[in-house]
């Protein structure tokens, strides 16, 4: 049985899930809705959702749109403070 991936020596499972996490502190500390969100990442709510959930991979011009809008969010994906 094949292993999933891994991205940066880490499982894509544990990258989604990371993405995930750092987009709702992100969502929770601006006091976003996924309304909020998704206007800026030119999703549907129910994407920005998945990608919280860790259930879907954001695509690049996505991420880059969440980079800018929001650059916490870089930092949190490295390690950094919430």
């Amino acid at each position: 049985m094949a292993s999933s991936p891994n991205i940066f020596g880490k499982a894509q499972a544990d990258v989604l899930a990371e993405t995930g996490t750092a987009l709702l502190q992100i969502k929770n500390s601006r006091r976003l809705t996924l309304e909020d969100m998704a206007r800026v990442l030119g999703r549907t709510d129910d994407m920005v959702a998945k990608y919280i959930a860790g259930e879907a991979e954001m695509g690049f011009v996505a991420f880059r749109r969440a980079s800018e809008a929001w650059p916490e969010l870089t930092e949190k994906l490295n390690g950094g403070a919430e």
